[in-house]
């Protein structure tokens, strides 16, 4: 915690008015707390996986809670506990994904989530 505080009140001083010289030693200890590549990328996938079997465990759950079918509402509720963390895998796992796919998948879902059927209107 120490290493953190001093690593951070040292960048803080060094803003705008250091030199490269005395920038150097704020530099070493940040390598300090460096992460290792690919760290980011398999947790956003565990997080994602635990986050797809948690949602439809407690779907199922509640609709066999409440002895109900499977209706339109609960694939609409399937369907984003699915396609969601299923995206945020492919976006940090496909380096090739641009954003322009996404902001279009995440505009089909945003329309599929408003959407009425018609058994609700």
């Amino acid at each position: 915690m120490r290493k953190l505080s001093t690593f951070l009140l040292t960048t803080l001083a060094t803003i705008g008015t250091a030199s490269a010289q005395e920038v150097a030693p704020a530099t070493t200890a940040a390598a300090v707390w460096k992460i290792p590549d690919g760290t980011v990328t398999v947790l956003v996938v565990i997080v994602s996986a635990v986050t797809m079997i948690v949602g439809m465990h407690l779907t199922f759950r509640r609709l066999k809670e409440l002895n109900q079918g499977f209706g339109s509402n609960s694939l609409k509720g399937l369907g984003l506990i699915l396609f969601l963390p299923t995206l945020l895998i492919v976006s940090v796992t496909v380096t090739d994904f641009k954003a322009e796919t996404i902001a279009a998948l995440l505009g089909t879902v945003a329309g599929y989530v408003l959407s009425q059927s018609k058994a609700d209107a």
